[in-house]
């Protein structure tokens, strides 16, 4: 039920403020918010969280949740969310999960961590859905192989900090858009009404003080135009005077396969294809080895 003073909100089935929560083969379900945990430690196992009027399950700022073969079903908003801020985020022991019919399936991020994080690969059907995501400046964040990043209209995936991505030949890491059901299905839960276009999301942001080094990396459907400062659409990936390293990436789709605007740049081994444009240098590129 709603409460008041101090939460003005509607806490769910079970809420933990800052404890220590361990579920073990629990049912959560016809709540407004299945489990909804803010800070302290939370583990789910084996678990059923469905049909909520909003959330399956709701995290703010707990950094390394332990989130183990469960299931989240039918609940009216998202599978599972992620509001964190001001700490590292790691996902190393969230794995074997699945989700279906919920408006957004996935694990929800609107995140912006500091210390060293960690993205590990998802399984199909529970792509990470980016609402939100700055690595901070003197953060990093690893996002390994296997990891399906599908990126909400109007977001922009930056870093101030150090990005690196770790796919594999066999295991790419994919960004793409929220409407791409090529990639872990139908995650935003519409059928055949949405199909992706280029321009759904921003972009790949490399701030000038952030770097970002991509392996085995697929991004698509990028570059929606940019209001002030740019008045411009900057591509699937933009570089502004950072450092950006790319080995065996394939951007797609987008309006920019990749502009840069000063900074170093690297490219091996790379396609950029159906793009406006491929590759788009300006500014003073101090270093470039293509």
């Amino acid at each position: 039920a709603y409460y008041g003073n101090p939460y003005y909100d509607s806490l769910g089935n079970l809420y933990s403020e800052g404890g220590a929560v361990s579920l073990e083969s629990v049912t959560s379900e016809l709540g407004v918010v299945g489990v909804r945990s803010s800070g302290g430690t939370l583990q789910v196992s084996n678990s059923l969280l469905q049909k909520n009027s909003l959330d399956g399950l709701h995290m703010i700022n707990v950094s390394a949740p332990v989130i183990l073969n469960s299931s989240f079903l039918s609940n009216t908003r998202y599978a599972a969310y992620l509001n964190l801020s001001g700490m590292a985020l790691d996902t190393s022991q969230v794995e074997g999960n699945n989700s279906s019919n919920n408006a957004r399936n996935g694990w929800v991020l609107e995140t912006s961590p500091t210390g060293s994080s960690l993205l590990v690969g998802t399984p199909a059907g529970m792509p990470y859905v980016v609402k939100g995501m700055t690595v901070n400046s003197g953060a990093s964040l690893e996002v390994e192989a296997g990891a399906e990043i599908k990126m909400e209209a109007g977001t922009v995936f930056v870093t101030n900090g150090v990005l690196s991505v770790t796919g594999t030949s066999a295991e790419p890491v994919i960004f793409t858009s929220i409407k791409d059901d090529n990639v872990s299905g139908d995650t935003n839960h519409d059928g055949s009404l949405s199909s992706p276009a280029v321009g759904d999301w921003y972009e790949v942001f490399v701030s000038s003080s952030g770097s970002a080094e991509l392996e085995h990396t697929l991004l698509r459907y990028g570059g929606a135009f940019r209001g002030y400062p740019y008045y411009d659409t900057l591509g699937n990936l933009y570089n502004e005077d950072g450092i950006t390293s790319l080995e065996s990436v394939t951007s797609t789709l987008g309006t920019n396969g990749m502009k840069s605007n000063g900074g170093t740049v690297m490219i091996q081994h790379s396609t950029f294809m159906s793009n406006t444009t491929g590759v788009l240098l300006t500014g003073n590129i101090t270093n470039t080895s293509v």
